[in-house]
């Protein structure tokens, strides 16, 4: 699902980007669209790989030119780097996929005034989150993992019915908690609405 929304997103401003150039009736210039990876590779069946199939069928698509790069490390400066090189190769328009770039593109929005930039999961902010600021360059994509985490939680409940019930999430970051939070709401809700006796 979330790499249908990236797809969406790059469609949304690569529309505003050639209609602010004039390039709508020319297509002579497809929108160059960067990708920096977090610290998994390009197929890790998580954050890259979904946001980098996104990409990649916006390009299938012909409206796009798509390259990613992936850092050395998975520091600030890593990820920077790695944008400034985007960025000198002509492509303007970068995506990085999760919360890990949220101080990087706080300092990727003011330092690349020109550039358009998506951020998944994740909303640009200081190093010891004093400061939370989304420039006019960047769009930061949010998905209510709470709510999906609900609903499981309240089909679990009404399947079994009974019984003593757990979670395990993957690491411990924002979406996967946000998930267990909505999952565990939903058996609460299961039990108080639907007569259900699911302990956790």
């Amino acid at each position: 699902m979330k790499k249908y929304v990236v797809v969406l997103c790059v469609l949304l401003l690569l529309g505003s980007v050639i209609f602010a150039q004039g390039q709508a009736d020319t297509g002579k210039k497809l929108l160059k669209v960067g990708m920096v990876t977090d610290a998994g590779t390009i197929d890790d069946k998580s954050f890259n790989q979904g946001t980098w199939e996104g990409i990649l069928k916006a390009q299938k698509e012909g409206l796009v030119d798509a390259k990613y790069l992936k850092p050395s490390g998975t520091t600030e400066a890593d990820y920077l780097k790695e944008i400034g090189n985007l960025f000198d190769a002509g492509y303007k328009f970068i995506i990085t996929p999760g919360f890990k770039f949220e101080t990087t593109i706080y300092e990727a929005q003011d330092k690349y005034p020109t550039a358009k930039f998506v951020i998944l999961d994740g909303e640009p902010h200081t190093a010891d989150y004093s400061i939370f600021r989304i420039e006019k360059n960047v769009v930061a994509v949010y998905w209510a993992e709470h709510e999906s985490g609900f609903l499981a939680g309240v089909a679990a409940a009404l399947q079994m019915k009974t019984g003593n019930f757990g979670f395990i999430g993957g690491m411990e970051i924002p979406a996967v908690q946000k998930f267990n939070w909505g999952w565990q709401q939903g058996i609460k809700y299961a039990n108080e609405k639907c007569t259900t006796g699911v302990s956790m």
